[in-house]
């Protein structure tokens, strides 16, 4: 049973949070509060707190190089990082609050295999969760995102988001490779409520599939960026894009196959576009299979080789089509019976 910040040493009990930390009349936790040093650990909070003293570098739970840990039913803030794991794998981060941290609410880096699942995470300054570089197969699930800088970031490849609410974020969720890599994601059945830049933020990545997603009142639905030699291919399957104040989804230097199938788009800003390409997206193909209306649209680049698959037939451009722009883009490139 757990009385103040230790070391976390050994995994035969569990160990048990008994208070609030820090308690009452005690000086604010300056450091790292818990560092696990054996695999198999069980961190049960019991619905406490932990609150920081502001200071950096410093961690609610800290842990690297271990399997098999549980962290759950605690309350983090004021930390410069409410979780970190650093190595560790297969564990769970579950059924926790992470508020007000200086960087992030939880961090993995170079962690497989890992669940986080049921947290509120919310008004950390960075990101709410971050999957760092080489941390590959994690599942993000039944969370609640909202009022942090980016509500979730992900460097690195094969990793899950389904089922989670974001709210009020710059962007709900940003999929960035930096050095390296960031593909083959899968995100599903989430709600982007209410970002200040986009639901969903794309930079230079392939095979990632979006499926059954729903947007409501974010500046931009999708916001997605790359480079032209940089091919991609990635998938948008069904779901509603909603009253976007910007563009519902914008396509920004990018190059590759897009393929947008039964995703809804309604109520965008007329000022905007449902659709919108920058003149630096070239050689790209547009895959539209089965889509509902899609209005104003804008393809500023060259050479787009665009497929139309709907009940009706298949319409398939040979030729590259550059500069085109209108405000109903299913009467003018469509088939109809």
């Amino acid at each position: 049973h757990l009385y103040e910040c230790e070391t976390l040493a050994f995994a035969t009990q569990p160990y048990i949070l008994e208070v609030d930390l820090p308690q009452i009349g005690f000086p604010p936790i300056s450091e790292t509060c818990f560092i696990v040093q054996d695999s198999g650990v069980v961190f049960d909070g019991q619905g406490h707190s932990i609150t920081g003293g502001g200071g950096s570098n410093t961690y609610g739970v800290y842990a690297s190089g271990l399997n098999s840990i549980l962290v759950k039913n605690v309350n983090i803030s004021n930390f410069s990082q409410g979780v970190f794991f650093n190595n560790v794998n297969s564990s769970v981060i579950e059924n926790s609050v992470f508020s007000n941290n200086s960087l992030n609410g939880i961090n993995l880096a170079s962690s497989n295999n890992n669940t986080i699942k049921n947290n509120l995470v919310q008004n950390n300054s960075d990101k709410g969760i971050s999957l760092n570089l080489d941390s590959f197969n994690n599942t993000i699930i039944g969370n609640t995102l909202r009022s942090n800088n980016i509500g979730v970031r992900i460097l690195s490849n094969g990793n899950i988001v389904v089922n989670n609410s974001f709210t009020s974020n710059s962007d709900g969720l940003a999929i960035d490779p930096s050095a390296c890599c960031a593909s083959n994601n899968f995100i599903e059945n989430n709600t982007f409520f209410n970002q200040t830049n986009a639901g969903v933020n794309i930079r230079q990545t392939e095979n990632i599939i979006l499926k059954n997603n729903y947007f409501y009142t974010n500046k931009f639905g999708i916001y997605y960026s790359g480079l032209p030699s940089v091919y991609t291919n990635d998938s948008f399957q069904g779901g509603i894009i909603n009253e976007s104040s910007n563009d519902a989804i914008y396509i920004f230097q990018s190059g590759g196959t897009f393929t947008f199938s039964n995703l809804t788009i309604i109520g965008t800003n007329k000022s905007h576009y449902d659709i919108h390409s920058d003149a630096f997206t070239t050689l790209s193909r547009f895959n539209f299979e089965q889509m509902p209306h899609i209005g104003n649209y804008s393809l500023s680049g060259s050479n787009y080789f665009i497929r139309v698959n709907n009940s009706f037939g298949e319409i398939n451009f040979l030729e590259g089509i550059s500069s085109a722009t209108g405000s109903n883009f299913t009467r003018d490139i469509s088939i109809l019976n």
